[in-house]
């Protein structure tokens, strides 16, 4: 997982393709447990879901003022 450190250490993820890349890494160290990771591969990490939370907010936006209720 070394290289996809080093490729995307502050990435910003503009297609699907690196959307599910990055999901497929944050899942490979959600594996492996938090406190297993070293201090880079937890930067990674964090840097990995900054990245996905960006663009979940960008392609899949809440509404405001959602049109439904919740009960």
């Amino acid at each position: 997982m070394g290289d996809f450190v080093i490729q995307y250490m502050h990435m910003k993820i503009e297609t699907k393709q690196q959307y599910y890349e990055a999901i497929t890494a944050i899942e490979a160290y959600l594996q492996m447990g938090l406190s297993n990771l070293s201090g880079e591969e937890d930067s990674h990490l964090n840097e990995l879901s900054k990245a996905a939370e960006i663009w979940e907010m960008k392609e899949y936006p809440m509404p405001i003022k959602p049109d439904f209720k919740l009960y």
